[in-house]
């Protein structure tokens, strides 16, 4: 592991140790017990714990359990149980749902849901955005085209008009904004790269 030429195996468990503990009662994952499970949190320390190959040493049925109960009645996720849909918070539960095995426990009602509603919003200009009254920029795009990537729903976008988008926010000094017009931002730049390799895949 190449975390061992920075962390001795002892550093390396205790730091497992430490995300293990993170994970409440209720299944999800919190920065300090004090503080409720959030999606995020979930999320987070889930993907840390894969990096350390140590994703096996957490409970993970609770786990899904979590990632449902923050699932919102219009088929979106929240942040936490109750919360407000947001499509960040779905690139989140899918994720975590498909590493686990687990998509199928969203009902085909559910996961239709969930994709109309991202698919509702990609605008004229082929981006997405974050309610159908805002504008498009790319982080919303990659909050969108990410968990319909991992539903395998891509194919259900305006293929031909999220490439123009890609193109308006491309800076001449290479990097990409998160709108026309913008600046350049390394984060964007990120989202892009991701975007195209999803997007190259639709049939």
């Amino acid at each position: 592991m190449v975390f061992e030429e920075f962390l001795t195996r002892e550093e390396i468990n205790k730091t497992v140790k430490w995300l293990k503990s993170l994970q409440s009662t209720d299944g999800g994952f919190s920065d300090n017990k004090e503080q409720l499970s959030t999606l995020s949190c979930t999320y987070y320390t889930i993907r840390a714990l894969l990096k350390l190959n140590a994703a096996n040493k957490v409970n993970k049925n609770k786990i899904v359990s979590y990632v449902l109960s923050t699932k919102h009645s219009d088929g979106g996720f929240c942040d936490s149980p109750g919360g407000s849909f947001h499509p960040q918070y779905a690139v989140y539960a899918i994720f975590l749902l498909k590493e686990f095995n687990a998509l199928d426990s969203i009902n085909n009602l559910d996961s239709k849901n969930l994709i109309n509603n991202l698919l509702i919003l990609q605008r004229e200009d082929g981006g997405f955005s974050g309610s159908v009254e805002d504008y498009s920029n790319i982080i919303f795009t990659y909050y969108a085209i990410r968990p319909l990537f991992l539903l395998n729903a891509l194919h259900n976008i305006n293929k031909s008009k999220l490439p123009e988008f890609l193109k308006s926010i491309k800076i001449t000094n290479g990097g990409f904004s998160n709108y026309p017009q913008g600046k350049s931002s390394a984060l964007e730049t990120k989202h892009i790269l991701f975007i195209l390799d999803e997007i190259a895949l639709i049939a």
